[in-house]
């Protein structure tokens, strides 16, 4: 079992995000449980590094996602600082794809996302997941 956390302040892009994973995981025969925050500030205040995927949205009203991931990557829980972390946002200028990665994200997902696009990025990421928890 794969346990995402979805931070997503709009309700229909976190509903998107837990539907396609549920068809992933219907064609994959692969366990996802799933986790909903609705800030950046909202999944610091909770983080325990239980979660083996965060899928981040990058603007939030209260916390956004680079600073979020900021302070998970730099903070004193060493699984912070590996577990995989994909950027959902609707910026696609020049320059916003190097500020996620800048900040420590491993990919970034312009919405409205592509399924296709997050499958292959999940599929990638798994693995590291995986080698997380051990």
């Amino acid at each position: 079992m794969i346990s995402i956390a979805i931070v997503e302040d709009e309700d229909s892009c976190a509903k998107q995000m837990e539907e396609y994973l549920a068809r992933y995981a219907d064609e994959s025969g692969e366990v996802f449980e799933t986790v909903r925050f609705c800030d950046g500030d909202e999944i610091l205040e909770n983080y325990r590094a239980q979660y083996d995927i965060i899928l981040m949205d990058v603007q939030m009203p209260v916390m956004d996602g680079l600073e979020a991931t900021r302070r998970i990557r730099s903070g004193e829980n060493p699984l912070g600082r590996t577990i995989p972390i994909l950027a959902m946002t609707a910026h696609a200028m020049r320059g916003d794809e190097e500020r996620s990665f800048a900040v420590g994200m491993n990919a970034h997902l312009t919405k409205p996302i592509d399924v296709r696009e997050l499958v292959f990025s999940l599929s990638r990421w798994e693995s590291a997941a995986r080698r997380n928890r051990k």
